[in-house]
């Protein structure tokens, strides 16, 4: 009850911040290996320098979710996200499932993930779980290594649970799961759904692999054919409409500090 009551509050302060609009846009980025375990390759990563580009053309910051092994292949691209201002956030070691780990395993993996990417300089807060499958040892996991905002999709809102804020907005919002609509659609129907709240928050879920040309993968096309133009065409389409309605592009650190700043 109090944490819903204190939610509120803080929604209707947001309200008045002096942001451009009250709706805030995250592009969030799992920045892993290719199709992980399907392929494994790196055509993603090792064009991420083109996605870094845009983003700092258009002046949008992203959270980019990275992997341990990511940040070892390629520490040149890794130091760029964090030299651009964009945030650098915690997604396992080298991309397994930590649904079913105890919290010793759980603790072991984000504890050498986090230090790993701190290597490069920056504070990190935030933690998506692979395959966006959480676990209930997390929560204990966040409040030892003083991790706060969960990028899981749980909800078709922000919400806080204990300490810890899961960044979600619905609908599910990744090439694979939108195709082959227009993202603008997408972005559009969110904010339908959000009609009745003052602070309307859109998460967008990308890989570097679906900005890149992909074989095709006999059992997993929906992920394949998504992949390259028909993202890439969307990504630009979505932040220039965002952009032509004032929205405000945030990382998910960000949203966190206005949550609770407020």
């Amino acid at each position: 009850m109090e944490k819903t009551i204190l939610l509120t509050i803080i929604v209707t302060t947001l309200f008045f911040l002096p942001f451009p609009s009250n709706t805030f846009l995250l592009l969030t980025f799992d920045t892993e290996l290719d199709l992980p375990p399907i392929l494994n390759s790196s055509l993603g990563v090792s064009e991420l320098n083109v996605l870094l580009d845009f983003l700092e053309e258009e002046n949008v910051k992203a959270t980019f979710f990275t992997t341990s092994q990511v940040s070892e292949l390629f520490p040149e691209i890794v130091s760029r996200i964090v030299s651009d201002g964009h945030e650098l956030a915690a997604h396992s070691v080298n991309h397994s499932n930590v649904s079913a780990r105890n919290y010793s395993d759980l603790l072991s993996e984000l504890s050498s993930n986090i230090l790993t990417l701190s290597s490069f300089n920056t504070s990190v807060t935030s933690f998506r779980p692979p395959y966006n499958q959480g676990n209930p040892e997390l929560s204990l996991v966040f409040e030892k290594l003083g991790l706060t905002v969960d990028g899981s999709h749980k909800g078709d809102f922000p919400f806080f649970e204990g300490d810890v804020l899961f960044l979600t907005s619905s609908p599910l919002f990744y090439p694979s799961s939108v195709y082959p609509v227009s993202w603008v659609s997408v972005f559009r129907e969110s904010l339908k759904i959000q009609k009745s709240k003052r602070v309307k928050v859109v998460v967008v879920g990308l890989h570097p692999w679906e900005l890149v040309d992909l074989p095709v993968v006999k059992g997993f096309e929906e992920y394949t054919i998504p992949a390259g133009n028909y993202s890439w065409s969307n990504l630009r389409d979505l932040v220039s409409y965002a952009k032509s309605l004032g929205v405000n592009f945030v990382t998910a650190s960000e949203f966190y500090k206005l949550f609770i700043n407020s």
